[in-house]
C-alpha cells in the first residue's frame, strides 16, 4: 500500500486494510470505516487519530466532547473557550467567536438539575464524576449554540450513550473513555450454584446441571464476568454443545470458518464471544442451514429482508422462540433481530434461554411468572442471580419428576 502517510490511506482498499489492523473489541473495521468516512477530514485523514477521538454506538458516528472542541478551535473561528467555574453541581462555559464583536461572550451552564430534569443524571459515571460529565454537556451545549457552522450534525458519544439503549456496563465504559478517565467494570458476583437436598436413605439424584471443569479458564472479555459461574471446556466443544441442545461441533467449525475464516477456533481471543452468539443462538444454526454468513448490523438485516426473505424470515421465527419473546414489543422485524442477536453475545442472556428453552415447561405455573417477571427486566443480564433462579427451579421440578432428569440443567 501506498500511503502519505502510514495512517492516512488514499483509496477505499487502503481505508479497509488499515481498518481491519486498527480494529478493537469495541470498534470492529466496519465502524472505523464510518468514522473515517464521517469525521475523517477534521482529523487530516489520519486513521489513527480518528479511531481515538471517534466511537460508533448503535451504527451511530460519535466523537468525545473534547475532540469537538479541538474542531472548533481548528476552525480559524474559534476566539476562545474556557471555563469560567465548575463544581459537582454545575459547569459554566464561556466561549466567543472572532467574526463577531470582541465585547461579545457567549456563557452557559449546565447542572445537575437540568441533568435531573433531562433524565441523564443515572448510571456509574454521573454518580462517580459529575463533574467531567458536567463539563462534557456543558461544552457541547456551548459548541452547537455558538458555533453551529463548524460542529453541526455531530453528536458527542456521551450524548448518544445517554440516549440509547445500552447496559450500565456498556454506558460506563463509552462514557469514561470519551472524558480521557478509565472506569472498572463492576462483575457481578458467582451465583450459589443449586444443591440437592441431602436423602440420607439413598444416593443423591444426578444433577445434570453445568459443573465447573479443570481446563484453564477461557480467554476473557469485558462483557463476560470473570467469576460466572459456567465455565466452558472448549477442549470438549461438542458436549458443550450437547448440554445446550444447539449445533453441533461440526456445524460450529463450519460456522466459525464463514465468520472467522483465518483464525484458528482453539487459540482464538474470540472464542468465548462466539461460542454464545456464534454456536448457541440461532445464528449459529441459520447459518450452518444456509451455509451463508449474516453481517447482524440494522442496516445489513434490512437488506436481507429484502433481498433473501427465506433466511430473514427463518432467523427471525427462530431469534424470537429461542429468546422466550424478549424485546416482541419492538414492532420492525430487522431491529428487533439486531437487538437479539446483540443479546445473544451476553452469556447470561444465552444461558438463561437455554435453560428456560429445555425446561421452563416443568415449573409450576406460579414459579414460571416470577421467572418471566425478572427475565423481562431489563437489568437482568447483568447479574447471573437471574440464572441461577432458573436454574435451580428446573432443578426443583427435575427432583419430583424423574421423567426430567436428563435436562442439563
Amino acid at each position: 500500500m501506498q500511503y502519505t502517510n502510514i495512517y492516512t490511506p488514499s483509496t477505499l482498499d487502503e481505508a479497509k486494510e488499515l481498518a481491519q489492523i486498527f480494529a478493537t473489541k469495541n470498534k470492529q473495521p466496519l465502524d472505523l470505516l464510518r468514522l473515517h468516512a464521517t469525521f475523517g477530514h477534521h482529523f487530516g485523514s489520519n486513521m489513527a487519530i480518528t479511531a481515538q477521538q471517534g466511537y460508533v454506538i448503535r451504527d451511530t458516528p460519535a466523537l468525545g466532547a473534547d475532540a469537538m472542541a479541538g474542531i472548533v478551535r481548528n476552525s480559524g473561528r474559534c476566539r476562545f473557550i474556557k471555563i469560567e467555574s465548575w463544581d459537582n453541581d454545575h459547569c459554566t462555559i464561556a466561549c466567543a467567536r472572532h467574526d463577531e464583536p470582541k465585547t461579545l461572550i457567549h456563557e452557559f451552564t449546565f447542572n445537575m438539575e437540568m441533568a435531573t430534569r433531562q433524565g441523564i443524571a443515572r448510571g456509574r459515571m454521573w454518580e462517580s464524576m459529575p463533574m467531567q460529565m458536567l463539563r462534557a454537556r456543558a461544552m457541547t451545549m456551548a459548541l452547537r449554540a455558538v458555533f453551529p457552522d463548524v460542529v453541526s450534525g455531530i453528536y458527542s458519544a456521551d450524548e448518544i450513550a445517554d440516549s440509547t439503549d445500552l447496559s450500565e456496563d456498556e454506558r460506563a465504559e463509552i462514557q469514561a473513555e470519551s472524558l480521557g478517565e478509565e472506569v472498572k467494570v463492576k462483575r457481578p458476583s458467582r451465583a450459589p450454584q443449586p444443591v440437592p437436598p441431602p436423602e440420607p436413605t439413598q444416593p443423591p439424584k444426578p444433577k445434570a446441571q453445568p459443573i465447573p471443569k479443570a481446563a484453564p479458564r477461557p480467554v476473557q472479555v469485558p462483557s463476560v464476568p470473570d467469576d460466572a459461574p459456567v465455565t466452558i471446556d472448549f477442549e470438549d466443544l461438542d458436549n458443550e454443545l450437547a448440554n445446550r441442545g444447539v449445533i453441533n461441533e461440526k456445524q460450529a467449525m463450519r460456522v466459525w470458518r464463514l465468520y472467522v475464516p483465518r483464525a484458528e477456533f482453539i487459540t482464538s481471543d474470540f472464542k468465548l464471544n462466539a461460542f454464545y452468539k456464534l454456536f448457541c443462538s440461532p445464528l449459529g444454526a441459520v447459518s450452518a442451514e444456509y451455509n451463508v454468513k449474516i453481517d447482524t448490523s440494522l442496516k445489513a438485516l434490512r437488506e436481507l429482508k429484502e433481498k433473501d426473505t427465506l433466511v430473514f424470515t427463518d432467523l427471525l421465527k427462530r431469534l424470537d422462540l429461542a429468546s422466550n419473546d424478549y424485546l416482541n414489543e419492538i414492532q420492525d422485524d430487522a431491529t428487533r433481530a439486531s437487538r437479539l442477536l446483540e443479546r445473544w453475545s451476553n452469556p447470561i442472556f444465552a444461558e438463561c434461554n437455554l435453560a428456560m428453552n429445555q425446561g421452563l415447561g416443568i415449573v409450576s405455573d406460579d414459579v414460571r411468572e416470577t421467572i418471566i417477571d425478572a427475565y423481562h427486566n431489563e437489568s437482568a443480564f447483568t447479574d447471573w442471580n437471574l440464572w441461577s433462579m432458573i436454574t435451580s427451579a428446573i432443578n426443583d421440578a427435575m427432583n419430583n419428576d424423574e421423567e426430567y432428569n436428563d435436562i442439563p440443567f
